[in-house]
């Protein structure tokens, strides 16, 4: 996992969302809000991951919750800015992703071009469960080989070639992986998947396991 340098979140204060009265919590880290309104947070991954500011802020005796809009953090190697979040306010805390869940419609694809579902499940911090397939919910795909099975962000997998991958889906820190597998054979009857394999061993079988294709070679 590469982690990229620092996430700086700088406002000018007459249009800042946050102030000292909040805490903030970004990939599982919790730290004080500036007198400014800013915050800094260190080692936050690079690449296509999803992510969102959740704050806690209290003041005069009142509390209030606030969670982003998703962003992307993408800059490696300098410091990235942010000017202003996407807040969104309410009395009481918003629920978040404890755990996900991965499964595919079918785990076998049987032609290049073939495609299927994947789906994904997230145990909220109330111990409900929501449908978080779409990258709008947060998720988001990565496949071990994309000559073999690419993913949508909408999670639909098409076969590109013959092989296993592992997809891993990310959200909201939460991570869940499933293997697919691509074989063109498995969709062939039993003889002829036998006879691809005599013929892909040439002589290599015994005669009396396919004595009519034995006598042929």
């Amino acid at each position: 996992m590469t982690f990229a340098s620092p996430f700086i979140y700088s406002v000018t204060p007459a249009l800042a969302q946050l102030d000292e009265s909040c805490k903030v919590t970004l990939n599982g880290q919790t730290l004080n809000v500036g007198f400014g309104g800013e915050f800094r947070i260190n080692n936050l991954p690079t690449g296509p991951d999803l992510f969102r500011v959740y704050a806690i802020c209290t003041k005069d005796g009142k509390t209030r919750y606030g969670r982003s809009g998703f962003f992307v953090q993408i800059a490696l190697n300098r410091d990235s800015y942010i000017s202003e979040l996407d807040m969104v306010w309410q009395d009481t805390p918003f629920l978040s992703t404890a755990a996900i869940k991965i499964v595919s419609d079918s785990t076998l694809l049987t032609q290049i071009g073939s495609t299927t579902q994947i789906r994904v499940t997230a145990l909220l911090s109330d111990s409900t469960q929501k449908d978080v397939t779409s990258r709008g919910f947060g998720t988001t795909y990565f496949t071990s080989n994309t000559n073999v099975v690419t993913v949508s962000e909408q999670g639909l997998a098409t076969a590109t070639g013959v092989g296993t991958v592992l997809i891993t889906a990310n959200n909201e820190g939460a991570t869940a992986v499933t293997r697919l597998t691509v074989s063109p054979q498995a969709s062939r009857p039993l003889w002829k998947a036998l006879s691809y394999w005599q013929t892909a061993h040439r002589r290599s079988a015994p005669p009396w396991l396919f004595p009519a294709m034995a006598k042929s070679l």
